[in-house]
């Protein structure tokens, strides 16, 4: 479906296995063209049968917005590509790892280089109930949760990742917990992808309170 207003796809999977998904990021770099990042998902669901082929196309292709894409296939590669209007890079697992996450900030130092600062905060154009919040205060409490989640799991399957999606922390669920329940920020759809079996599952609810309904080819 598209995302918003905008055109093309925020996320999918296509008859080879492929599937993409696609957060927002907050930079400083200026773009260099009226393209949004969802039209070349689009072009590379159409297109393209692995991870690594995707996250080359639509790295290459000129681009208006930012965004951390999380891309795998069904020979098991998984990719998070980190774009800016200008910039991009690629991260995989550590070695050995089978697991990759991210959240909506940068990882890579390249593309940090372009990211809005760690200090700045929502001004007054945003919505009231993020003025005087700092820009990347969620993104970085989530990521610090996932680390700490995922450290003590040694293997999961779809409830286990359920029941991680619905993480309230140790104080509540808001703005910065996996499962957002905030004055402004909440879970809206949880999606859950098979690659190999060609097969995805979405909820449109808060993670807490999902009930998946299964789509295959």
């Amino acid at each position: 479906p598209p995302r918003g207003p905008v055109g093309g796809r925020g996320y999918g999977i296509n008859e080879h296995g492929l599937a993409i998904t696609f957060n927002y990021a907050f930079v400083k770099d200026r773009p260099n063209s009226s393209v949004p990042i969802s039209m070349g998902i689009t072009d590379a669901l159409a297109t393209c049968r692995t991870a690594n082929e995707a996250a080359e196309q639509i790295a290459r292709r000129r681009r208006w917005g930012a965004g951390i894409l999380m891309l795998a296939d069904a020979e098991g590669d998984l990719v998070s590509l980190e774009l800016s209007n200008t910039r991009h890079a690629i991260r995989r697992p550590y070695n050995g790892d089978d697991a990759l996450f991210h959240t909506n900030h940068f990882r890579t130092q390249e593309m940090r280089e372009v990211e809005v600062s760690p200090e700045a905060i929502f001004g007054r154009n945003a919505p009231t109930a993020l003025r005087g919040i700092r820009v990347l205060e969620s993104a970085e409490a989530r990521w610090g949760r996932f680390e700490h989640l995922l450290d003590a799991a040694k293997r999961f399957g779809p409830d286990e990742l359920a029941d991680l999606m619905s993480d309230h922390g140790a104080a509540g669920a808001d703005h910065r917990t996996l499962c957002m329940h905030g004055d402004y920020w909440n879970t809206t759809a949880c999606l859950q992808f098979y690659p190999r079996q060609r097969k995805m599952r979405v909820s449109y609810s808060w993670a807490c309170d999902a009930k998946y309904v299964d789509f295959a080819m």
